[in-house]
């Protein structure tokens, strides 16, 4: 586990750094001061899914920080099913098998 940790602090200031160079202010989401002068950072995996409930809760607070004039409440709603597959997931895993990536 502190393998770990070690290895996600690395690679935060590696994008902060890198950030920095490109004049863009970023925080870890928790750790913003201010939501309008830093860009916030959602870590997110994409194997497991973590994070991504952070992600849409960032998501949802900015737009009612930002844009609070312009939400408007509608009595239709309009929604979008998204779902994975157990084949979509067999391809993927057959794709890796052919074509490995190093990570």
């Amino acid at each position: 586990m502190l393998l770990l940790c070690f290895s996600l602090d690395v690679k935060l200031y590696t994008w902060l750094s890198f950030l920095s160079s490109q004049s863009l202010n970023a925080a870890l989401f928790y750790n913003n001061p201010d939501a309008r002068s830093y860009v916030s950072l959602v870590p997110t995996s994409a194997h497991t899914g973590d994070g991504m409930g952070d992600l849409i809760s960032q998501v949802v607070q900015l737009t009612q920080l930002r844009l609070a004039q312009r939400l408007a409440f509608s009595e239709e709603m309009q929604s979008m099913v998204l779902e994975v597959r157990a084949d979509s997931l067999r391809a993927t895993r057959f794709l890796r098998k052919l074509f490995p990536v190093d990570r």
